[in-house]
């Protein structure tokens, strides 16, 4: 089931930025993954995969979902995400600056898994 939501709008002139991302067992974890990113991203574009009737849908499919619907929410850019990932607090500071590097860049984090609340 694919859902979105926007938070806030952006400020004039400022590019719309959603977080997308799919689930399925970890859907306990999207909560504290939507506080995490909320000050970095405009909303975001969902994809719940627990009620398929198959293992897994096809992930070109998710992926082509989440896609279209974050065209149609009007993205400039993606932040592609993870339950299971968290962003450091810079990030939210950061972020607008290596945006007005231009568009057709692709930026990579290094993360970490999440294996426990102490870890």
């Amino acid at each position: 089931m694919l859902a979105s939501h926007l938070y806030r709008t952006p400020a004039p002139g400022e590019p719309l930025v959603l977080a997308v991302f799919s689930y399925r067992h970890d859907a306990h974890l999207v909560p504290g993954l939507l506080d995490n990113n909320r000050a970095c991203v405009h909303g975001h574009v969902a994809w719940d995969d627990r009620g398929a009737d198959a293992g897994l849908s096809p992930e070109p499919e998710r992926r082509n979902r989440l896609l279209a619907e974050a065209r149609r929410l009007g993205a400039r850019w993606l932040l592609a995400v993870d339950p299971d990932e968290r962003f450091e607090d810079r990030l939210a500071q950061r972020l607008p600056g290596m945006l007005a590097m231009g568009e057709g860049v692709l930026w990579h984090f290094d993360l970490r898994e999440i294996f426990n609340a102490n870890a």
